[in-house]
C-alpha cells in the first residue's frame, strides 16, 4: 500500500541466540547469549540489556544503543578474518576477567555481540565459557547448537579449542 508516511530508517533491534548452560555446571547461572547488530532471527535483546546485561561489543556496532542501559559494557573490536585477531592477547585478558566476574558477580545476562552473531562473538563467548569452566571443545558444540554456523571461522574455532 502507498502512503505519504515517511520512511522509517530506524536500525533495527540486534538479535541473538542463548546458550544452553542449564547442565554445564558452571558456578554462574546467568544466561550468556551470541548475538548480531544485524542479526537475521534470534530473539530481540533491547528487554535483556535493560534487564542489567553486561554486553561485550566485538564489531563496535551497539555502544550507542546499549552502553548507558547495560549493568556492564565493554568494547574489544577486531575483525572477522581468518587469521589471528590484532589484539588477540587482549581478548583473551578481557575474557578471563568477565568469567571471573561474572562468577563472584551474578550478573542475570552476559550478551557478546558482533555484527551477525557468528564469528566474533562465538570466539569471546567460547573464551569466556573456557575461562569459567567449560571445555573448549563443550564451548564449541554449546555454542552451535545454540546458533547454527557458528564459528565458521575455522582460525576463531582453532584459537578456541588450543586456548588453555
Amino acid at each position: 500500500m502507498l502512503t505519504n508516511a515517511a520512511a522509517s530508517h530506524a536500525e533495527p533491534e540486534p538479535c541473538g541466540w542463548p546458550i544452553d548452560l542449564a547442565d554445564a555446571g558452571l558456578r554462574w547461572r546467568g544466561r550468556l547469549w551470541v548475538a548480531g547488530a544485524h542479526a537475521l532471527g534470534g530473539q530481540a535483546l533491547d528487554g535483556v540489556v535493560d534487564q542489567g546485561a553486561w554486553v561485550l561489543d566485538c564489531a563496535g556496532l551497539v555502544k550507542e544503543r546499549w552502553e548507558a542501559r547495560a549493568g556492564r559494557f565493554a568494547q574489544h573490536v577486531f575483525e572477522d578474518l581468518e587469521r589471528v585477531p590484532s589484539g588477540f592477547e587482549r581478548l583473551l585478558d578481557l575474557c578471563r576477567a568477565w568469567a571471573a566476574d561474572l562468577l563472584r558477580e551474578q550478573p542475570p545476562h552476559l550478551v557478546v555481540t558482533c555484527a551477525h552473531g557468528m564469528n566474533r562473538s562465538a570466539l569471546a563467548a567460547g573464551l569466556i565459557l573456557r575461562e569459567a569452566g567449560l571445555s573448549p571443545a563443550e564451548a564449541v558444540t554449546r555454542i552451535r547448537a545454540a546458533r547454527p554456523g557458528a564459528l565458521n571461522n575455522r582460525v576463531f574455532e582453532s584459537l578456541l579449542l588450543a586456548s588453555g
